[in-house]
């Protein structure tokens, strides 16, 4: 069975907080993450400013969920714009199942053709090895 991780696949590990992005340098069968770049909910900039507004924001969100919202939609940009400038042509995502659900609201669709795998899995703590081996 094939992992279905591309070589120089983008793998994004997430929670409603933080993002890590890793690098597949191995290969398909044999997966070696990378870090190669990662932010925190306070590297955004003012998320209260990005919330979700109107009708897109239901009223029964703490401000700990709001700000996890903003962080997720702030994410999904950033996936948007790597993907229209081309620098992945393969995403995994791997998030809780909250914050993946709040990602795929936002993406592009430049994004989505991209995406050849998703987990619903909090990682964000584990160590790259554990990630790879989770994926594989």
């Amino acid at each position: 069975m094939s992992a279905n991780v591309p070589a120089n696949a983008l793998v994004v590990v997430a929670d409603g907080a933080k993002a890590l992005f890793y690098r597949n340098k191995g290969s398909q069968t044999d997966i070696k993450l990378v870090l190669q770049d990662k932010f925190a909910q306070g590297d955004l900039g003012d998320l209260d400013s990005q919330a979700p507004t109107g009708h897109s924001a239901p009223a029964h969100l703490s401000p700990n969920e709001d700000g996890e919202a903003a962080f997720a939609k702030q994410l999904a940009d950033r996936l948007s714009k790597d993907a229209v400038a081309n620098r992945y042509d393969a995403l995994v995502l791997i998030a809780d199942a909250q914050t993946l659900g709040q990602i795929r609201k936002s993406l592009h669709k430049a994004v989505e053709t991209r995406i050849v795998r998703t987990m619903s899995k909090d990682y964000t703590h584990q160590s790259s090895d554990e990630i790879a081996k989770a994926l594989g």
